[in-house]
């Protein structure tokens, strides 16, 4: 191609990144694709050398980076040119594990005493950070009072959810899911919670 060196990006793991070597003139023009020996430097975090692959005839490589982590591309033909940094990053949810469960028996409308912890991973184990909905799995009754669910965003692959609680009682369990990803809670016991409101259902004599 006759494009412009690659700037320093990110690229969600699993996608392919393809990278030409050219030539120019002394004024900086585009002559043609030249044949490079290609390599990886400066490979940090989960990158391998073996994400890097040339092509047979050298004019081209393409970087496909599986786990988290970083590298600088690098081609030589009588000179020597680098890329930015090329950061791989996690892609969409693959997988969702209860890292902590919620309580086991709680009271309708009182939060959880131990409050649900989910983390969550891409197709090659790396963190992700698409937000995940909790739900009641049943259906009978919510959480927190909202049938859409309470959303979180991970940090760092972890979703730490806090103040979590049911509107319903006997036993329920959660629901958590991002994109296609799911994972669902053990069971959860739930009590009557205490009274709100009180309704007259007969008058007293007057």
């Amino acid at each position: 191609g006759s494009g412009t060196t690659v700037p320093a990006q990110s690229i969600t793991a699993g996608n392919p990144v393809n990278f030409y070597a050219i030539s120019r003139d002394s004024g900086g023009h585009y002559i043609t694709n030249v044949a490079a020996s290609w390599s990886l430097v400066n490979i940090n975090g989960g990158v391998m050398s073996g994400d890097f692959v040339a092509s047979e005839d050298g004019r081209s490589a393409t970087f496909t980076g599986h786990l988290v982590g970083s590298a600088i591309v690098q081609a030589s033909s009588g000179f020597t040119s680098q890329s930015g940094v090329q950061t791989v990053i996690g892609g969409a949810p693959a997988n969702l594990v209860m890292t902590q469960q919620p309580s086991a028996n709680a009271q309708v409308g009182a939060p959880f005493a131990q409050q649900p912890v989910v983390t969550e991973t891409d197709a090659f184990g790396n963190p992700s950070n698409i937000p995940i909905t909790a739900t009641e799995t049943g259906g009978l009754g919510n959480v927190n009072r909202n049938p859409a669910g309470v959303l979180l965003t991970p940090v760092n692959g972890v979703a730490t959810f806090s103040g979590l609680y049911l509107t319903n009682s006997g036993l329920n369990s959660l629901t958590f899911t991002a994109g296609v990803a799911s994972v669902q809670s053990g069971n959860i016991s739930v009590g009557i919670g205490k009274a709100e409101r009180l309704v007259w259902t007969t008058q007293p004599n007057q």
